[in-house]
C-alpha cells in the first residue's frame, strides 16, 4: 500500500531517555510500599539488570556514532554527546535513588527478622562459619591478579564481579594492587548464616571474601588487606564482518567471542575505592575516558536480587495457581479441541505448557507429517527442542528457524542448533540481514487423504522460563487461510525469493509498515469526515518517527487514541492540542507486559490484530514479523475485555508524558489492578465454562465419540521423550527484551 502522503516532521522523545523512563517505573516498584517485601528487592535487581543491558546496547552505539567525524553525522537528529551527557545525568540521579531504597529495604528487612549482615557484623559462632565455608566453598576458586606491571592490561568477564584490593605491607611504603573474581556461579552469592532464635543472617559472597582478604596474600607480611566491588559493562554489539569462506553460524560464533574483548562503556565501583587503587585499576583497564566511571555504593550486580533467597513468607507476592482452559482440557486431543474452534491462550494466567503439549502431540500423532517452527529465544531446559527431537526420531519432517542473533541468546541458540542438527531436525536461519523475529508454528496432518493444517501464532516467545512472567497472547487456530499462509511464510524464510503475498498475515519487512500506516490514515480520513474513528495499540515500545508523526496528526484530526506501552514511548504529549481525546498508560506490576495487539474502530467494525512487532524501526524494516488477526467474535470479546481491565486498572498504571514523571493514574475505590483483574475473570470464566461442559455431559449432550469426525485418530505408542539441557547461562530475569 502506498502512503497518502510524507509524514510531518516530529520532535519524537528520544529513544535513549524514554527508555531511562521506563527503567525509573521499575524502581518506582522497589519503593511502593504495597508491594511485597522481597518482591520489592527483586524489583531492584531487574532494574539493575535492565541498567546493564541499557549500557551494553543505547550507550555503547551512543559511543560509536560519537567517534563518526562531525560531517557523518549530520542527518541525525540528536547530537551523540548531548544524549550522553543527559545520560549519564538521569543514571546518576537514579542510581542514588536505587542505593537508598536499598538501604531502606535492608532495614525494613530487619523489624521482619532478616539481616544482611557484612563481615563486621558477624559474631564468634558466625565468624567460624563463615572461615569453614570460605575454606571449602570459596578459596578453591581464588587466583588474585596482582596489579603490577606497567602496559598490563586486564581482561574482566563483564558478567562477574571482582573485588579491587589495596593491600599494606609491613615495611613497605608502597601498596599492592590486585584484582580477585567473587565466583558468585560456583558458591552462590547469598549464604545464609547460624542465627539466633527467631532471626535470620544473611552475607553476600563478597563479605565473606572481606572477612578472610589477608589470608589470600599471606604469602607477604600484610598489616592490612582493603577490598572494593567492581563490575565493567561491554558492548555488545555483534560485528558480523568475516571471511567470505565462513558460514553464517561461524560468524556469530566468532562475534559472540570477540563480544568478550569489546570496548568498555562502564566501570562501576564502589565510591569508598581510595583513589590510588582507582587509579591503578584504570590503568590495567586503558580507561581514558572518565565519563564511564560511575560511583556506586558497597556491592554491584543487584540482578542477583531477583534470586534472593526465601527466608520468611508473606514477604513475597501470593502465588496465583495457573488456569486451565476448558476448550482444551475437556478434550483427549488438544488439535481436536482447535479443530472446534479457535482458541487463545493467555500466559501466564493460562497454561503455557499448552503450547509445549500441542508439539509433544504432533510429535507422537502416526497421521502428522511436519512441524515447521520458530525459535527466537527458548528455555534452557527447553520442552520445544524435546518434542521436535522427538518428532524426528518418530519420522516426522521438522524445520526448526533458529534466530542465531537474539542478543544475549546467541551462545544458547548455538547449543541448540548443534542438539537439533545432530538429530535430524532441519535447522533454518532465515535471511543474514533480517532477525526472524515471528513467533509461530505449523503442524500438518495427513486426514481422509487431504492435508489439514493446525496453527499458532503468539506475541511472545516459545519458552516455558519466561512463559511464567510475561503476559502475552497465543492463538491456536485451524483457520484455513491463515495456516496457508504461516505455512507461505516458512517456505518465505527458508527460501527468500518465493513469493511473500499473503492473505490474512501482515508480515515486515514487506507489508506491515505500510499496513499500519493505511490504517492510521483511514481513521484520520474518517474523523476529518466527522464519523467515529478511534485506535488503539498495546505495545512494548512506540518510537517509529513516522507512525510518531502519523499518530500526532489524528490525534489533532479528532482520532479517539488509547496507547498502553510499557517501555519506550516517544510521542511528546505536550505537543497535542488540549482537545484531543487522547490517552497514554504504561503498567508494571509482577507479570511483564509483553504482548501486542492493535485495534482500529474500522467504521464500527473493529480489526483486532495481535503481533510479535513492537512500532518500532527494527520491527517495521529489519525484522520478519507477523501480525495476525483475530476473526473469532468469541476471542475478539476476550481482547476487549483484557484491553478493558488494562485501562481501568488504577494501581499499577502510569502515564506517559514528555518528561518521563511517571506520575501514576489517579486512584478512586475500588482498587483496581489490571492484573489481578484479568486473572480473576479468567478464573470465574473457566469455572463457569467447567460447570457447562458438566451439565453437558451430565445430560449427555457431549461425548468425544459423539463429534468425533474421523479426522483426529488416537495416539499410538512412540518412543520415550528425552530430556536434552542447554549448557548456557540461565535464563535472564523479565526485563524489557522481546
Amino acid at each position: 500500500m502506498a502512503r497518502n502522503h510524507p509524514p510531518r516532521p516530529t520532535t519524537a522523545i528520544p529513544r535513549e531517555l524514554s527508555q531511562l523512563a521506563f527503567n525509573g517505573r521499575v524502581l518506582q516498584e522497589a519503593r511502593d510500599e504495597t508491594v511485597p517485601l522481597v518482591e520489592r528487592l527483586r524489583f531492584l535487581g531487574i532494574f539493575s539488570s535492565n541498567q546493564d543491558e541499557y549500557y551494553r546496547v543505547r550507550v555503547a552505539a551512543l559511543q560509536r556514532i560519537q567517534k563518526i567525524t562531525p560531517s557523518r553525522r549530520r542527518d541525525l537528529d540528536w547530537d551523540p554527546s548531548v544524549l550522553l551527557a543527559d545520560i549519564q545525568r538521569q543514571i546518576l540521579r537514579d542510581q542514588s535513588i536505587f542505593l537508598e531504597t536499598y538501604e531502606a529495604l535492608v532495614r525494613e528487612l530487619e523489624q521482619h527478622g532478616i539481616r544482611i549482615i557484612t563481615e563486621a557484623d558477624l559474631s564468634p559462632e558466625q565468624g567460624e562459619y563463615v572461615q569453614d565455608y570460605f575454606v571449602r566453598r570459596v578459596r578453591p576458586h581464588l587466583t588474585p591478579i596482582m596489579l603490577e606491571r606497567s602496559g598490563q592490561t586486564l581482561n574482566l568477564d563483564e558478567r562477574e564481579i571482582y573485588l579491587g584490593v589495596r593491600v599494606v605491607r609491613s615495611g613497605r611504603r608502597r601498596p599492592m594492587y590486585a584484582i580477585v573474581d567473587i565466583p558468585t556461579r560456583s558458591a552462590g552469592r547469598f549464604v545464609r548464616l547460624p542465627s539466633v532464635a527467631g532471626h535470620t543472617d544473611v552475607i553476600l559472597l563478597e563479605d565473606v571474601i572481606r572477612y578472610r582478604l589477608r589470608e589470600i596474600f599471606s604469602i607477604f607480611q600484610v598489616e592490612a588487606a582493603e577490598g572494593y566491588v567492581l563490575k565493567i559493562t561491554r558492548d555488545s554489539g555483534l560485528d558480523l564482518d568475516g571471511s567470505p569462506k565462513d558460514s553464517y553460524l561461524r560468524k556469530v560464533e566468532k562475534s559472540v567471542k570477540r563480544r568478550l574483548t569489546a570496548a568498555l562503556v562502564r566501570f562501576v565501583f564502589d565510591q569508598a575505592m581510595p583513589s590510588d587503587l582507582l587509579e591503578a585499576l584504570c590503568r590495567s583497564l586503558h580507561i581514558k575516558d572518565r565519563s564511564v566511571l560511575v560511583p556506586g555504593g558497597r556491592h554491584h550486580n543487584f540482578k542477583d536480587f531477583i534470586r534472593f533467597p526465601r527466608l520468611r513468607s508473606g514477604l513475597r507476592y501470593e502465588r496465583w495457581p495457573t488456569l486451565g482452559i476448558p476448550a482444551i482440557d475437556r478434550e483427549r486431543s488438544i488439535m481436536r479441541a482447535m479443530r472446534r474452534r479457535d482458541i487463545l491462550i493467555q500466559t501466564p494466567y493460562q497454561r503455557f505448557s499448552y503450547l509445549i503439549d500441542l508439539l509433544r502431540e504432533a510429535a507422537i500423532d502416526p497421521k502428522v507429517t511436519r512441524i515447521s517452527v520458530t525459535m527466537y529465544r527458548v528455555a534452557n531446559n527447553s520442552g520445544v527442542v524435546n518434542a521436535l527431537v522427538n518428532a524426528a526420531r518418530n519420522g516426522k519432517k521438522v524445520t526448526a528457524v533458529v534466530e542465531l542473533t537474539a542478543r544475549f541468546d546467541e551462545t544458547t541458540n548455538i547449543e541448540f542448533t548443534d542438539v537439533l542438527t545432530r538429530e535430524g531436525v532441519r535447522v533454518v536461519f532465515g535471511p543474514e540481514d533480517l532477525k526472524v523475529h515471528a513467533k509461530m508454528g505449523l503442524i500438518e496432518r495427513r486426514e481422509r487423504g487431504e492435508r489439514a493444517l493446525y496453527g499458532f501464532l503468539g506475541t511472545g516467545n516459545l519458552n516455558e522460563d519466561t512463559g511464567n512472567l510475561y503476559a502475552d497472547h497465543f492463538l491456536l487456530t485451524t483457520h484455513e487461510g491463515i495456516c496457508r499462509d504461516v505455512a507461505r511464510l516458512f517456505r518465505v524464510i527458508r527460501r527468500p525469493y518465493e513469493t511473500r503475498d499473503m492473505e490474512h498475515l501482515v508480515v515486515s519487512p514487506w507489508t506491515l509498515r505500510t499496513t499500519v500506516e493505511h490504517l492510521i490514515h483511514t481513521e484520520i480520513a474518517r474523523a476529518r469526515r466527522g464519523e467515529p474513528a478511534s485506535i488503539e495499540a498495546k505495545l512494548n515500545h512506540l518510537t517509529q518517527p513516522d507512525v510518531v508523526a502519523l499518530l500526532e496528526e489524528a490525534a489533532e484530526a479528532g482520532v479517539r487514541i488509547r496507547l498502553i506501552t510499557r517501555g519506550t514511548f516517544s510521542i511528546p504529549t505536550e505537543n497535542l492540542p488540549a482537545k484531543a481525546d487522547f490517552k497514554a498508560i504504561s503498567i508494571l506490576d509482577r507479570y511483564l507486559e509483553h504482548s501486542r495487539i492493535f485495534v482500529f474502530g474500522n467504521g464500527g467494525d473493529p480489526l483486532y490484530y495481535c503481533t510479535s512487532a513492537d512500532w518500532m524501526p527494527r520491527n517495521f524494516d529489519r525484522r520478519i514479523e507477523v501480525a495476525f488477526p483475530v476473526y473469532d467474535k468469541h476471542i475478539k470479546d476476550q481482547l476487549r475485555q483484557y484491553l478493558d481491565l488494562q485501562w481501568a486498572d488504577n494501581c499499577k498504571a502510569r502515564k506517559h508524558d514528555s518528561a518521563g514523571r511517571n506520575e501514576r493514574v489517579p486512584f478512586s475505590a475500588p482498587r483496581r489492578a489490571a492484573q489481578e483483574s484479568i486473572y480473576r475473570l479468567l478464573a470465574e470464566q473457566a469455572e463457569t465454562e467447567r460447570a457447562q461442559f458438566e451439565k453437558q455431559r451430565a445430560a449427555g449432550a457431549h461425548s468425544s465419540s459423539s463429534v468425533d469426525d474421523g479426522r483426529l485418530a488416537e495416539p499410538e505408542a512412540a518412543q520415550p521423550e528425552v530430556q536434552l539441557t542447554s549448557s548456557a547461562a540461565s535464563s535472564s530475569p523479565a526485563s524489557s527484551r522481546a
